[in-house]
């Protein structure tokens, strides 16, 4: 729907410059997939989160010094002296944990559902390059307190880039501004820390211009197939944005008020001193995974190679997963081995917050392996040899549970198909069965029933388009299972007898009831308003022709 103001103001700025336009566009009429769960309302928050860094960081530059001798006393003077100034710099240090958490969840929900499958390249890569630039920047901001892990975090990780051939030596000297780190290298990072968050506000735009182009995944993995498939951003996402935002932020203030330098070092509270190295120097949290890596490997020039590899190696991720499917969902293999990778970064983590020696040595050199090993060569071979389950048929019909035909997983005996009103509800049949039938064809009664184990919900029964005919198929429920025989055998003995008491009840005396062949069509019977009971099942129908 095309945007039209009542507001004249606006009316008359929109017509010159569409950028009220282009705003409704984007956080009101946007079309998206109407199964998008609160693991995709991260984006919408790391946003929220930047946008308080930003302008937290702001107001923090107006109080500091970027001078190694008045660096430390400046912030000290910024959370003793400054109105509110310990409340804008516990938000600032905090926002940038929260921020990581947001994004790196972020990335590994796109890496389940396979955001970054075609036609999506190009906004993956973009995202990963936001967030070589948000590590770029978090570096920078980490070594402004100049406390003694600030100085001597600078120190190993500027030394990295000493190790390059040939260009080594002079690289280091343009970062750090002299022989070592020093006043040069901290105003050169106070410049750099200031600019580049503008820098990434300008690639989020472009992120989000990417996403709105092709629109965005799904957990389902399945493209839109038309207007059921969707609905507008506003109210239906704006409101669970702000649900979203409401949990984050209870837990951020919790952090905050409560444990502000939980995830910070007790040395940055010691002033910097280029005379005493700590006894272990270690970056923040959320760079310990690289640094594990960067200590697996005894060379130096291969350890900043292959800490450098582990995050490109993001950028060609989309030609690395060759399977067709998305959503790791309909992926029985790949979901269990994308969840050891998970556990393996966290392996990581812990292990770059130890020392390296022992058996931690030993540890990250083994999680550095099967890092690399989940990109080459298990996630290559699992697309080409792993069996996917069956997908939905559209996101509407998934979601409105019409799609189970398409997805059975336990077949055989008998079910009553149960022609009704879209919307009709059985709740006596959750109540008394926890496993459910599943009508597969037009007929009164068809060959083939499908349980699923341990529904909770209402049963919801709906029908198909126009009216039943063969050809025509009314569904039930939501995605099926695979379920056990036990399950199945249980189900078709009330299937069975189910159907036996609507023919008894509804049904024409003259006519019998016979168990069709598969290859044997069978008009569907007339059906009245009626309810019919067996031991452990309650069905209940509805004829659409009759009002």
């Amino acid at each position: 729907m095309a945007f039209q103001p009542k507001n004249k103001i606006i009316k008359w700025v929109d017509y010159r410059l569409p950028i009220f336009g282009t705003l409704h566009h984007t956080l009101v009429d946007f079309p998206e997939p109407r199964n998008l769960n609160f693991w995709y309302m991260l984006g919408s928050i790391s946003g929220i989160v930047l946008a308080l860094q930003i302008v937290t960081g702001i107001v923090l530059a107006m109080h500091y010094t970027p001078h190694v001798d008045l660096a430390f006393e400046s912030v000290e003077h910024i959370m003793r002296d400054v109105n509110y100034g310990w409340l804008l710099r516990y938000l600032h240090a905090n926002g940038a944990s929260m921020f990581f958490v947001a994004v790196y969840i972020h990335i590994l929900r796109g890496m389940y559902y396979g955001s970054y499958k075609a036609p999506r390249e190009l906004l993956w890569m973009i995202g990963v390059v936001i967030y070589l630039v948000m590590m770029a920047t978090a570096f920078m901001g980490y070594v402004l307190p100049w406390g003694q892990m600030s100085l001597w975090g600078a120190t190993v990780i500027s030394n990295f880039f000493g190790a390059i051939p040939f260009v080594g030596e002079e690289v280091l000297m343009w970062i750090t501004g002299g022989f070592s780190v020093d006043n040069a290298t901290l105003n050169r990072f106070f410049a750099l820390h200031y600019l580049l968050p503008f820098a990434l506000l300008g690639l989020v735009i472009l992120h989000i211009l990417a996403l709105h182009h092709h629109g965005s995944n799904n957990p389902l993995g399945i493209d839109v197939k038309g207007p059921q498939d969707t609905v507008p951003f506003h109210p239906y996402y704006t409101v669970k944005d702000m649900t979203a935002w409401t949990i984050f932020g209870l837990f951020f203030a919790v952090m905050v008020f409560y444990f502000p330098n939980f995830l910070g070092h007790p040395d940055n509270y010691i002033p910097a001193n280029p005379q005493v190295t700590p006894p272990h120097i270690v970056p923040e949290w959320y760079f310990l995974p690289f640094y594990a890596i960067l200590r697996s490997i005894p060379d130096k020039l291969g350890g900043v190679i292959v800490m450098f590899g582990a995050i490109a190696i993001l950028f060609i991720l989309p030609w690395l997963d060759t399977s067709r499917i998305r959503s790791g969902r309909f992926r029985p293999v790949f979901k269990y081995v994308f969840w050891l990778f998970v556990i393996n970064g966290l392996v990581l983590g812990y292990v770059g917050s130890q020392p390296a020696e022992g058996s931690m040595l030993i540890i990250g050199r083994i999680s550095t392996a099967l890092y690399f090993l989940y990109f080459i060569p298990v996630l290559p071979l699992l697309g080409l040899f792993e069996k996917p389950l069956p997908l939905p048929t559209s996101i509407a019909d998934h979601v409105l549970g019409k799609d189970g035909a398409a997805n059975a997983g336990c077949v055989g005996g008998l079910a009553a198909i149960i022609p009704v009103r879209t919307g009709r509800a059985v709740p006596e049949f959750r109540a008394k069965c926890r496993t459910r039938l599943h009508p597969v064809g037009n007929t009164a009664i068809q060959p083939d029933g499908v349980c699923i184990p341990f529904h909770t919900g209402p049963i919801v029964i709906g029908e198909g388009p126009g009216p039943f005919q063969p050809g025509v198929q009314p569904f039930i429920g939501q995605q099926t299972r695979q379920c056990r025989d036990t399950c199945c055998r249980s189900a078709i003995a009330d299937a069975q007898a189910g159907a036996h008491l609507l023919a008894r009840k509804l049904f024409r005396p003259a006519q019998s009831i016979q168990r069709p062949a598969k290859t044997q069509p069978v008009a569907p019977l007339p059906l009245m308003h009626g309810k019919a009971e067996s031991a452990r099942l309650t069905i209940e129908i509805r004829n659409p022709e009759i009002r």
